[in-house]
């Protein structure tokens, strides 16, 4: 195809990386399904660190990007190797190749929900971008970037939470539906403890946020980061109904819910974006996420019995914290200003650190009072061993 024999290399060490990385997926994979989250945990961190150690050693030695690409290959092998030797010590699991058409056609009867789904996924999570940097440019995706990878950076909590839930949920759906309701009533609990107070936290702190550490420049980012805040809330409640619905056998409506979340995304931004430009594109990511969650959780009752009183309240009392939290911190920036003033990165960093502090006591306190957390759960937070 006329390619350069430099560019077929980096093809090929790509392909590799691939290849390592779908058999660490593989081995992890089995080790969520025995319950088990430590390698994985383990092994994501361990490759992180190869990777950065290989990468700074072949940079100050001879930064190519052939041997850069190496250093991604190191990580990759790591986990590998890691995920394949937890299987193996720890539970005497010895993978093997194995094929028969029965079993490929079971393979892409199960897979084929979840393959389309990442599709979906990775549609949604980029086309904002390319049809923003086709309708206003580069300046307008700098700006919607920011608010973006802020949000963004918290995707790894529910993800994580719906990693541990999804292994558990099915078992609990063939051995134990109580349990099962029980699981994702405090997935979506927990998950709601965490997601308001950071939505809430970030739209009061939005406008210091952003001016002190990204500059003036990126005033247009605030309004975007603001609603961006609030869809991450529809965004965390989601994981957990989706976990419930992957682990019982619904997953074509999960990847159906995507699907359809995907095309109100891009049919919302061709309208939006002409019209108020990235702030079309924030408000169509949080129609998208509430449309996901609310039509996931419309089929929960098929499944389970609707969580109970005591669940709704809880959930409200998690609202009002987080309401009450928010608006102590922005009454709270003014009295900050008098004795710090955020002109610089220490003193900016200090002032934002006291806030989030604050709000976190504040939070904290609420939730004491509302007797949502007790002594156990402080003193395991907190414990050194």
């Amino acid at each position: 195809m006329g390619y350069g024999a430099d560019l077929k290399e980096l093809i090929l060490i790509s392909g590799l990386i691939m290849v390592l990385d779908s058999f660490s997926l593989s081995f992890y994979g089995a080790l969520r399904s025995l319950q088990n989250l430590c390698f994985e945990s383990v092994g994501v961190a361990g490759g992180q660190l190869v990777t950065v150690i290989v990468g700074f050693v072949v940079l100050y030695f001879k930064g190519e990007v052939m041997i850069l690409l190496l250093a991604l290959a190191s990580g990759s092998l790591f986990n590998a190797l890691w995920g394949l030797s937890a299987l193996i010590r720890h539970y005497h699991i010895w993978p093997r190749f194995f094929f028969t058409p029965a079993l490929l056609k079971t393979i892409i009867l199960y897979a084929a929900p979840f393959a389309l789904a990442g599709i979906f996924v990775k549609v949604y999570s980029y086309v904002d971008v390319v049809m923003l940097s086709k309708m206003l440019g580069s300046q307008a995706v700098g700006w919607y970037g920011v608010a973006a990878k802020i949000t963004f950076a918290f995707q790894f909590i529910p993800m994580a939470f719906a990693a541990s839930l999804y292994p558990a949920m099915s078992n609990f759906f063939v051995h134990d539906k109580d349990r099962l309701k029980t699981s994702f009533e405090k997935g979506m609990l927990y998950l709601a403890m965490l997601a308001l107070p950071i939505g809430a936290g970030l739209i009061v702190i939005a406008n210091v946020f952003v001016t002190k550490v990204y500059g003036a420049s990126y005033q247009s980012s605030i309004l975007p980061l603001q609603i961006m805040a609030g869809s991450l809330i529809f965004s965390f409640l989601g994981f957990p109904i989706g976990s419930l619905l992957n682990a019982c056998h619904r997953q074509n409506i999960q990847t159906a819910a995507m699907g359809a979340t995907m095309i109100l995304n891009i049919v919302m931004n061709l309208i939006l974006i002409p019209w108020i430009g990235i702030i079309g594109s924030a408000v169509a990511a949080l129609v998208g996420n509430f449309l996901l969650m609310l039509i996931g959780f419309f089929w929960v009752p098929k499944i389970i019995t609707m969580p109970d009183k005591i669940f709704w309240l809880n959930l409200l009392k998690v609202s009002v914290s987080s309401a009450i939290m928010g608006f102590l911190v922005w009454l709270s920036q003014p009295i900050l200003l008098k004795y710090i003033q955020p002109q610089g990165l220490i003193k900016s960093v200090a002032y934002l650190g006291i806030l989030i502090l604050f709000g976190a006591i504040v939070y904290v306190s609420l939730l004491w009072v509302w007797k949502l957390i007790n002594k156990k759960d402080l003193s395991f937070m907190f414990r050194r061993n």
